[in-house]
Formats: structure tokens, sequence, C-alpha cells
């Protein structure tokens, strides 16, 4: 009897156990997913002679928190994918990085930047700490990745900030099912999360047909077709913050 009594004691705990895992399973079967990941693909908008590159962006934007496209977007404006592209400045390789020789000395030698990797590690770093230095205005921060800080006014440098921001939107609209060419006639407004200094300027390219607009925290524009993150700031001991970009139906330049 006392063996029997064991032996019931043991399959009514197994049970137990059994009901209990089951119980938390669906609980967190319940749950509701997190937020989807930072995207980690590149869009099927890049020619080929920028797909080719992938592999490094990707590798190379992740841990900064970059949108991989647009780090493509900078490499398609800045060397068209061609590896060993110099400008007559100097700057080197696929992101145009100005190298040592040009007095950069804290930089690797332009031989160096040769290597498509270690180039494009280099120019996401970069680009990290422009937008950083930004403090969300995306079309500055473009601006300045081309020209410096002291030329993001210049014709030229904002025509570049355009084209980058135009080639960027293109590949946004294409990774969600829009013809990249819809993108161009679509307004963009830059959200900026979880800053509370940032300074907003708006309309810095007036009259185009993509135009930025930088709108205050935790403004999210009306009838928005799709949005993109493209940074995600992830400084060690800084509060997170990030920048949205919004593609807008109609025009939206002023």
């Amino acid at each position: 009897m006392r063996a029997a009594r064991y032996l019931l004691l043991i399959v009514t705990l197994s049970l137990m156990v059994v009901l209990i895992a089951v119980s938390q399973a669906r609980v967190g079967m319940a749950l509701p997913p997190s937020e989807p990941p930072d995207n980690q693909t590149l869009s099927p908008f890049w020619p080929p002679q920028i797909a080719r590159w992938g592999d490094y962006i990707v590798r190379s934007s992740a841990p900064r928190g970059l949108d991989p496209d647009l780090v493509a977007a900078i490499i398609r404006a800045e060397s068209r994918g061609i590896p060993d592209a110099i400008s007559p400045a100097g700057a080197t390789g696929l992101m145009q990085i100005m190298p040592a020789e040009m007095g950069f000395p804290w930089r690797p030698t332009m031989r160096t930047l040769l290597n498509p990797a270690i180039n494009v590690d280099w120019g996401a770093a970069i680009l990290a700490s422009t937008l950083e230095d930004g403090q969300g205005d995306l079309f500055a921060s473009l601006a300045a990745y081309n020209g410096g800080w002291g030329n993001v006014n210049d014709p030229d440098v904002q025509a570049y900030a355009l084209w980058v921001a135009n080639l960027y939107a293109m590949a946004v609209a294409a990774r969600n099912g829009y013809r990249p060419e819809d993108a161009l006639q679509w307004g963009m407004v830059v959200e900026v999360r979880g800053r509370e200094d940032v300074r907003f300027a708006r309309n810095v390219a007036p009259g185009r047909l993509l135009t930025t607009d930088i709108v205050g925290p935790r403004i999210t524009p009306g009838q928005s077709v799709i949005s993109a993150v493209p940074y995600n700031s992830r400084a060690n001991d800084q509060r997170p913050w990030r920048i949205l970009v919004w593609l807008l139906a109609g025009n939206h330049s002023e």
C-alpha cells in the first residue's frame, strides 16, 4: 500500500510539473512580440556594383546602429561602388575616406583604405560619429560627412546631401514593395526620439521634391506611407536615442 501511495504521489507531481510547463509556455506565446530588429539586409534597389559589398556593409552597420541602406547610399554617392576610387583631394575607396597621408594621422593609410572591408568599416564609424554630432539633423549630418561641418551650407555639399537622402528614400521604398521612383514624389520627415537637447531645423532644402523637416520628439506625422530607422544610437554611457524617417505621400516641399 505504501509503495502504491508513493507511486501515485510521483505521478501526481509529474502531472503538475507538466501542467505548469504548459501554462508557462502558453503565457509566453501570448506575450506581445518584441520590437522588430533593425534592418540588417540591403534593399533590392541597389545595382550590382553596390549590392556586391552587402556583407561588408551589413557587418559594419549593425554594431553602430546604422541602417545598411544609408551606408549603401553613401557608397553610391561617394564612389559608385568602385573600391579603388581616389578623389583629387585624396579621399579613398568605397566611402571616400581621407587617409593618414592627407592630414588625418589617426586614420589608416591610403593603401590600407583600398581594402573594401576596412574602408566600409571606417566609413560606417565616421558616419555614426557624424550623426551623433548632428543631434538628429539627418540632412546636415549627410552634408557634414561630405564637406565637414564648416561647409554644410555650401550648395554643392547640400546637393550631395539631397542626393544621398533621395537614394536612401528610394531604397526604403523598394524594400517596402513600392516603386523606388515613387519616393521622389513623397515628402521626407525626420523624427528624433529619445533626446530632449535636439536643435531643430526646418526646410533645409526648400523647393525640392524631397525635403527634410526636423520635427519634435514623439511626434508621429499623419498619413505616413512607410518609415525607417537610419540611425539607432548605441552610445555606451548615454541614453539611447534614434532617428526615424517617415516618407509621406504627396509633395511636401514649400
